[in-house]
């Protein structure tokens, strides 16, 4: 915007309508492209139940993330060409999804890990993610019964693998020797707070 008595450009000075006399709806030929840390404000719409900790949307992206079968404590297997993941993040929320493929037989030390995703799961304490999986060739899950599971924890950068076992219930740690060579994991999803 232009302020004629100063003949100079200014910016973040004019509102489009206030709050008591607005637009009605908004046509764009482009994009509309907020500053960081603004968005689209929904303070003026209903609340649940729940305690709302922010009624701004600030943020959405979508694209594609390396997913990489590894040991906590060191090491990785080679991925093969059928490996695919994507992400969208909608605010704090991420949701990553893919097929793990896995070509090698290198050691992994330690428990087994997913890494790449795109962004840690936030650090709030005790605040635990799980995701769902698909048809399993990957990971051998061992005794009938026990299934296969996935999950995130507090600040992690990287997804934990599980045998589950509901009825007992247990769970423990997938580690080198449940993880096949040229085997897949046709599909899983996961949803986490960044």
């Amino acid at each position: 915007p232009y302020n004629q008595a100063t003949n100079q450009a200014r910016g973040d000075a004019i509102d489009i309508g206030i709050n008591s006399i607005r637009w009605k709806d908004l046509y764009l030929s482009g994009n509309l492209k907020p500053d960081a840390g603004k968005g689209i404000d929904f303070a003026a719409t209903g609340d649940g139940d729940a305690t709302d900790t922010s009624e701004l949307l600030d943020d959405y992206e979508e694209g594609t993330w390396t997913a990489v079968v590894a040991g906590v404590d060191g090491g990785t297997r080679t991925m093969g060409s059928n490996n695919k993941a994507y992400y969208t993040k909608v605010g704090r929320s991420v949701t990553v999804t893919g097929t793990l493929h896995v070509n090698g037989s290198e050691t992994l030390s330690g428990f087994v890990k997913i890494t790449g995703i795109p962004y840690a799961s936030d650090n709030a304490s005790n605040h635990r993610s799980a995701g769902s999986v698909s048809a399993n060739q990957l990971f051998n899950t061992g005794a009938s019964g026990t299934r296969l599971g996935i999950g995130i924890d507090p600040g992690n950068a990287f997804i934990f693998v599980l045998k589950v076992n509901d009825s007992t219930p247990n769970y423990a740690h997938i580690v080198n020797a449940d993880v096949g060579a040229n085997h897949n994991l046709y599909g899983f999803t996961l949803t986490y707070n960044a």
